[in-house]
């Protein structure tokens, strides 16, 4: 342990993140899925089908869980090594927090909705958008796995755009916000570009103008309300 506590290089805390802070959290936590999504895309562009990348087996959320809290607590060690004050990140969870997020959920699944029926609209015309938004679509089928792979997913993506990216010098925040844009859309492109925009650029802007805006910046309503988008997926109109 003595060690360790030498291998800090700051005595007191630090509350403001570097850029190359910010370059090695990234290439931590999102270098693997960069190139894994990056290779999918280019792979179902040859195919011209999209919809098999989406498909997670029990197997893969299992996997998938394990290799991001290994990431997490390698990304959360760095952090420690910084000697990082981590009492600035606020985790509240109450009713109160957790209807909210429940209302997060909802506004951002309708802007995804309203999103693809634009994107609909383009591309095969208004009445064929409309009517292809209104078709019923079965519930996903939701086990163990992939409540336990969201959970820690609403948790790792959203500690990192909005509890890491957003800790720098004020004066750089908005360069971060971008830089987490581009972030966000490049490890959600074997989904296709479509969504792709949607999730990293529209989704992306949400949570951060509602994180900014609100008073105590709570990280909690976000990781629950990703999480249940990542159960019940980024759309609400099919539920109603």
């Amino acid at each position: 342990m003595k060690l360790l506590e030498r291998l800090k290089r700051n005595k007191e805390p630090v509350r403001e993140l570097r850029w190359w802070d910010i370059g090695i959290l990234t290439v931590i936590l999102f270098g693997n899925a960069i190139c894994t999504s990056t290779r999918g895309y280019f792979a179902n562009t040859d195919t011209g089908s999209f919809e098999e990348a989406v498909e997670f087996s029990a197997a893969d959320n299992y996997g998938a869980f394990m290799l991001q809290l290994i990431l997490l607590l390698i990304a959360l060690f760095y952090l420690w090594l910084r000697n990082f004050d981590f009492s600035q990140w606020r985790i509240h969870v109450t009713p109160k927090t957790t209807l909210y997020s429940v209302g997060l959920f909802a506004v951002a699944a309708l802007m995804m909705d309203l999103y693809f029926i634009v994107v609909s609209y383009v591309q095969i015309g208004a009445y064929d958008a409309v009517m292809s938004a209104a078709v019923p679509v079965s519930l996903p089928v939701i086990d163990g796995s992939i409540l336990i792979y969201a959970l820690l997913n609403g948790i790792y993506e959203e500690i990192y755009f909005l509890g890491m990216c957003l800790c720098v010098n004020p004066k750089k925040v908005r360069g971060a916000f971008l830089f987490s844009l581009l972030v966000r859309f490049s490890f959600h492109t074997y989904q296709g570009m479509v969504s792709a925009a949607g999730i990293g650029l529209l989704l992306g802007t949400l949570y951060y103008v509602l994180y900014e805006k609100s008073g105590r910046k709570n990280l909690y309503p976000f990781f629950l309300s990703h999480s249940i988008a990542d159960v019940l997926g980024a759309g609400i109109l099919f539920l109603l």
